[in-house]
């Protein structure tokens, strides 16, 4: 769980409600709000699965 953000104590408080929240539930609520977020999830095969809303991908340049 990553949060960017120029503020780096909403970062933190966003990515720890995030966290709570878990990975279907958070990514949800980070993308319906806009919210610059990044998920990395273990499938059930053991794979690396990541997750990365809208608004992580525009500001980070994250390529897959």
């Amino acid at each position: 769980m990553t949060v960017w953000s120029e503020n780096g104590l909403a970062a933190d408080a966003l990515s720890t409600a995030m966290f709570a929240m878990g990975p279907s539930e958070g990514f949800h609520w980070a993308e319906t709000r806009d919210v610059a977020a990044l998920f990395l999830v273990v499938s059930a095969d053991g794979a690396l699965e990541r997750h990365a809303t809208r608004a992580f991908s525009s500001c980070c340049l994250l390529r897959r």
